[in-house]
């Protein structure tokens, strides 16, 4: 039967192709699954009389009359059929159906595929723990090239704030994933809820006596920490090999020959796409982001596609690195996936709280993600809980802090940062200067009397801000702009009380300005 169903496709597949490139004639049809019962012709207006057909072709006929698209539309029945059976063949599926993705290739549709996983919907933040697997069906993801779009059918006219979740080719494991080391040196899973169905490690745990399995060796050697990834599976191992697993299965201990069979793909960045184009087609195109990486991706939570960032035929995909980075730095990373908010701290403190007061309406405190992000790009995550994320620093320093708040439409009611710590024995001197032309070179300072502890920084209109360094042997504070832009600049000191601070002001640095000697001839 799969080698009849393939060859039919094959043969539709072909003609199709044929007839367009001979006779610029674009096929509509469709294929129907059901009994031969002799059906007389007379009943079908368009056939001749005493024709004898089988209820698939009435079936069929029916679909392409109310088919009104371009391809070739499969019954439920028969779409299934080439599911099930693994068949790779460039047909459409069904109809184009509204609010379904399609790789759209020259006049193909194919719908994009969604493998079984832990990625089960849409999402706006990113998680390592979100996940794909495929095992003989990755010939099932359909391929975009650069210049090709997604096709969306729908009843809306327009689609806005479409995320784009990728996802990395992590490699083949046995069927596990989600596990955690634990402190005694095995890795633990449940076989419930963190086990791939149909692979051979299935057939081995599924069984065991406990659902609760303790990994201990991989190859007679202990397991550790660095053979797991962030997703919780075995890195590492080579596609489809065999691997002798010690384990636990509750307190019996056990050995089994289990197979890397599962191919295993991981959330990796997320982005957006503002909106779709339309077309007189009857269907949405999205394009891909013009600066856009090769890799694996999925739209609005629909299914997986594999997308090449340049034409077809124009380079060697065996080559291609599929998990290129598309942000350089894990800040740039955050911050694309997140509503962002800046505290300005205004001195070097200690004992400070950061708190972030949220509406917990939407969403439950294990899908929020709250970082904090200092001005030397250390990040710090605030605990979710109740409407309030928060996290208490022994010490912060001056300057620029950013929280970082996942989902993007998660309603933040406050943000603020308060110091716990006593301020009977500090003080805080606040000067403002107006700038009334753009300048260079420009140095501010602050003189000081006393031995004490002694802080400060000078901050913009926008909240940015410089850290005044201080000069212990001439008593003075100061910080240079090499280009400081007109406007409001105001330098805030933080001292004890042992300490005094004297003339606050600005001038041009002179010890870093440049002059411009001119040579005058004979």
């Amino acid at each position: 039967m799969k080698e009849s169903l393939s060859d039919l496709l094959n043969i539709i597949v072909d003609l199709c192709r044929e007839e367009f490139g001979r006779n610029s004639i674009l096929i509509r049809g469709a294929i129907a699954k059901g009994e031969f019962n002799k059906i007389p012709a007379v009943e079908l207006k368009n056939l001749q009389k005493q024709l004898i057909v089988g209820d698939a072709y009435v079936k069929a006929y029916g679909m392409e009359d109310s088919f009104k698209s371009i391809g070739v539309r499969l019954s439920d029945e028969v779409y299934q059929d080439v599911e099930n059976a693994l068949i790779n063949c460039d047909i459409v599926e069904e109809s184009v159906e509204n609010d379904k993705y399609y790789v759209k290739t020259g006049a193909d549709f194919n719908v994009v595929y969604r493998p079984n996983g832990t990625a089960t919907a849409k999402t706006q933040m990113q998680s390592d723990s979100r996940l794909f697997w495929t095992m003989e069906d990755d010939s099932l993801i359909p391929t975009l090239y650069k210049n090709e779009v997604i096709a969306y059918q729908s009843e809306n006219t327009q689609l806005t704030d479409i995320t784009l979740e990728r996802f990395k080719d992590i490699g083949y494991s046995i069927g596990l994933y989600g596990g955690v080391m634990s402190s005694d040196g095995y890795i633990d899973y449940n076989i419930q809820s963190q086990i791939v169905e149909n692979c051979s490690a299935y057939d081995i745990l599924y069984n065991a006596p406990s659902k609760q399995i303790r990994l201990a060796t991989i190859n007679d050697e202990p397991v550790t920490d660095d053979m797991l990834d962030s997703s919780g599976t075995i890195k590492g191992l080579d596609q489809n090999g065999t691997y002798d697993i010690g384990f636990y299965s509750g307190t019996k201990y056990m050995t089994a020959t289990m197979s890397a069979d599962v191919h295993f793909y991981q959330s990796y960045e997320i982005s957006q796409i503002e909106k779709a184009g339309t077309t007189k087609n009857g269907y949405l195109a999205i394009p891909m982001p013009e600066d856009a990486k090769s890799g694996y991706y999925m739209m609005n939570g629909s299914g997986l596609y594999r997308y090449y960032a340049f034409e077809k035929n124009t380079e060697n995909v065996e080559t291609v690195d599929m998990n290129e980075p598309f942000y350089e730095t894990e800040e740039e990373k955050i911050a694309a996936y997140s509503q962002q908010y800046m505290v300005s701290v205004q001195t070097k403190t200690t004992n400070v709280a950061f708190n972030m007061e949220y509406d917990t309406e939407e969403y439950e405190d294990d899908e929020i993600k709250c970082i904090l992000v200092s001005p030397d790009g250390t990040t710090y995550n605030l605990v979710p809980q109740n409407g309030t994320a928060s996290i208490e620093l022994a010490e912060v320093i001056a300057g620029r802090w950013t929280i970082n708040v996942l989902p993007k439409d998660l309603i933040v009611k406050d943000i603020k940062a308060e110091s716990t710590a006593a301020t009977a024995d500090s003080s805080t001197e606040t000067k403002s200067f107006y700038i009334g032309e753009d300048d260079e070179n420009i140095q501010f300072y602050a003189q000081y009397e006393g031995e004490g502890d002694v802080w400060g920084i000078v901050e913009n209109e926008s909240g940015e801000s410089q850290e005044l360094d201080v000069d212990t042997q001439n008593h003075e504070l100061t910080t240079t702009y090499s280009y400081l832009a007109a406007g409001t600049y105001t330098m805030t000191i933080y001292h004890y009380k042992d300490t005094k601070i004297g003339e606050m002001g600005y001038q041009v640095d002179t010890d870093n300005e440049e002059h411009e000697i001119i040579t005058i001839g004979d």
